[in-house]
């Protein structure tokens, strides 16, 4: 009797030893494999990222109830489009970061404000100006002209400083 290489799966136990059995169609892994690609499906009505995906987010600084807001939001915009997805918490994940970050460049831009009469230059202003060559009395006379014009046009911004530098300095 010849023995060949066994293959367990496929195995017939016999006094003799191991024999290998002819695997059957039903049998064959290759046939049986289920696809590896997830299905597609709508979100859910009560759809909300996944643990994984919140920690991940809290990690790169992201707070809680940013993510339950995102998550919200982005529910809604999903559910309306009826779109399919078997990735909801990847989707969730960029669109959440890329909001955290929009949201946090919109908070940390300095507030644009009217000037006052009493409107002084900064220290460093105040250097600049007088390295170009200006005395006090020619950095109060412009000062006073700054303000004036400005608190009459009632323009606000957050520059009042630079835009103060500019005036200042000698026309060519």
């Amino acid at each position: 009797m010849d023995l060949q290489p066994c293959n367990t799966q496929h195995a017939i136990f016999s006094d003799a030893g191991f024999y290998e059995q002819p695997a059957t169609a039903h049998e064959n892994p290759v046939a049986t494999t289920p696809s590896l690609k997830p299905r597609e499906e709508k979100i859910p009505s009560d759809w909300k990222p996944s643990v994984d995906v919140k920690v991940s987010l809290m990690k790169r600084g992201v707070t809680s109830k940013f993510i339950d807001m995102a998550a919200l939001e982005f529910r809604y915009y999903w559910q309306e489009r009826g779109s399919e997805s078997a990735i909801w918490n990847t989707k969730f994940s960029t669109y959440a970061m890329g909001s955290w970050r929009e949201n946090r460049l919109l908070t940390t831009q300095p507030l644009k404000r009217k000037i006052t009469r009493g409107w002084m230059p900064a220290p460093i202003t105040m250097n600049i100006l007088r390295g170009m060559g200006m005395s006090e009395e020619d950095i109060e006379r412009k000062r006073q002209n700054f303000t004036l014009y400005w608190v009459d046009t009632g323009d606000a911004r957050d520059n009042w400083n630079s835009q103060f530098v500019k005036y200042s300095q000698p026309s060519v």
